[in-house]
């Protein structure tokens, strides 16, 4: 192993020719590892595979199930430019794996170790095996002292981008844990997903893909009649429905709590909605409850109270998950907005899953 014990790394080259190497049965086990990027290493004829210290393989031996959890230090074997890519060996966090990505221990619920000093350029790879074609819901388990936008993105096998440039909103310190989402498109079978890092200032545990399904065809609420509380001067519901981001809803200053709403026209199955403020605006949070009707009279909650950060690095977009519901009238009711004495939102949008 080439391990540096201290700064700087080593640096020098060598050459590994027509060496046979046996027993690397234990999960990770590896022929050798260049824990150094100045280090210069040439491998050909070796039983390992030319060029590299080994051939990528999933970590432990098998792929990832998806639907399912891959554990984010679980990333593929094969070593630097083929299982991961860091721009320095980052330091001595390797209690869990002895290679050039530090592995920080973490705090968050089920203990273990989680992806650590992230920098933009760096990767991991995943080889995962996916049950069923279609859309998935990727949920990120993160911390984050600070927002960072477009912190990364995760790929396939030819380099395309997947899910988009994902931000990630700040939970106030590096093992405060909470959850953000993307949706990708993945064929069946086993295939390698990489996970880039374009912006540095966060932790990973896990990645979770959740469900398959076709892309929802049509947000049910487009073009539908509103109504509300309250507006103030040209800012009425309608602009919820109109399909114009920079066109919104504001209800009268000082007088919480307000509320908007749409008519889907008859009653439907409903388990999510998208909240979204123009994507110009500042971070602000507003306390909402999301209320159902059958009849526009007797409204009952679909989920209950609570605050949703609504932040430029995540587009100024809150999606809120419930269970499945029928209902023709759907109500936001805001209680509380820290960024102005009124409720605001620029689009109401509402989808079957």
């Amino acid at each position: 192993m080439v391990a540096p014990p201290f700064y700087p790394a080593p640096t020098g080259s060598a050459t590994l020719t027509d060496n046979t190497v046996t027993g690397l049965s234990a999960p990770g086990a590896t022929a050798y590892r260049n824990n150094s990027p100045a280090f210069a290493v040439t491998a050909s004829g070796n039983s390992w595979g030319g060029g590299g210290a080994e051939p990528e393989a999933p970590y432990g031996g098998s792929p990832a199930a998806v639907p399912g959890t891959v554990q984010a230090e679980d990333y593929d074997t094969g070593g630097p430019g083929t299982g991961y890519f860091v721009n320095t060996v980052n330091g001595t966090a390797n209690g869990y794996r002895a290679d050039g990505v530090d592995l920080e221990a973490i705090t968050d619920t089920g203990g273990g170790y989680g992806l650590g000093w992230t920098s933009g350029g760096q990767w991991q790879r995943y080889t995962v095996d996916v049950a069923t074609a279609g859309t998935y819901t990727l949920t990120l388990r993160y911390a984050a002292p600070a927002a960072v936008t477009g912190a990364l993105h995760l790929a396939d096998a030819t380099g395309t981008n997947l899910t988009g440039a994902v931000g990630l909103p700040a939970t106030g310190d590096w093992q405060t844990w909470a959850d953000a989402t993307a949706r990708l498109t993945l064929p069946a079978g086993r295939q390698v997903l990489t996970l880039v890092q374009d912006t540095g200032g966060w932790n990973l545990n896990s990645l979770r893909f959740q469900g398959t399904s076709a892309p929802p065809a049509t947000d049910l609420a487009a073009g539908r009649p509103t109504a509300e509380s309250s507006h103030t001067d040209v800012y009425g519901s309608g602009n919820l429905t109109d399909g114009n981001r920079a066109s919104y809803w504001e209800s009268a200053n000082n007088a919480h709590p307000q509320w908007a709403q749409v008519d889907l026209g008859t009653t439907r199955t409903l388990s999510r909605a998208v909240l979204r403020l123009p994507a110009g605006w500042g971070a602000r949070t507003q306390t909402l409850t999301l209320l159902g009707s059958t009849d526009g009279t007797a409204f009952t909650p679909l989920k209950a109270s609570a605050p949703y950060l609504f932040d430029p690095a995540a587009d100024n977009t809150v999606t809120v998950a419930f269970p499945a519901a029928q209902a023709r009238y759907v109500r936001v009711q805001v209680i509380a907005n820290t960024g102005w004495p009124a409720g605001q939102l620029s689009e109401l949008q509402l989808w079957q899953q």
